[in-house]
């Protein structure tokens, strides 16, 4: 299958490596695009569709409100949460106008790793060391394989509970 050999062991950590290099030359966007992927497993066509009003705060954390206006189409509403100091590397670079423009996050799927291969090996780190519980929840972060029922009762958690499970998604994939 295409792509299989990208999806191997190191390959998300890989990814933010080289977005950072890329935002050292200057390329911020490519590097906030790298961590939005690798870490958060948000899919590349939903990265420009972010805006400054999508990154809420919720007590000390933050999250990305990711309504029908950013997620894939056919799939549903979910909430992302994200370390605060990204948050707000996030929310001041989202204050430009236009940040994430299509093409230039583009760019990054190609400069850096196919997106597809980070978001399949989150799912395959996440099989190999997540509670059933907390899988599920990964798959709702994902915004796909839940049925009906799954998703309302994903989507109807409160903001503090979505955040402490994803807080735990992240030490247990060991996502730095």
């Amino acid at each position: 299958k295409a792509g299989k050999k990208d999806s191997s062991p190191g390959v998300r950590k890989l990814a933010i490596e080289l977005g950072r290099k890329l935002g050292k030359g200057g390329d911020t966007s490519s590097e906030l695009s790298s961590v939005l992927g690798a870490k958060y497993a948000v899919r590349m066509l939903e990265i420009p569709r972010i805006k400054l009003e999508h990154i809420k705060k919720h007590g000390k954390d933050f999250y990305i409100d990711a309504g029908l206006d950013v997620v894939k189409s056919k799939t549903f509403e979910r909430k992302i949460w994200l370390e605060p100091k990204f948050a707000n590397r996030l929310k001041r670079s989202l204050a430009e106008s236009d940040f994430f423009k299509k093409n230039k996050s583009e760019r990054a799927d190609k400069k850096i790793i196919p997106f597809y291969a980070l978001r399949r090996r989150a799912s395959i780190a996440g099989e190999e060391s997540l509670t059933h519980p907390q899988y599920m929840s990964f798959k709702f972060l994902k915004g796909h394989d839940l049925t009906a029922e799954e998703r309302v009762y994903q989507g109807n958690r409160r903001v503090s509970d979505i955040i402490k499970m994803q807080k735990g998604i992240h030490h247990a994939l060991k996502i730095e």
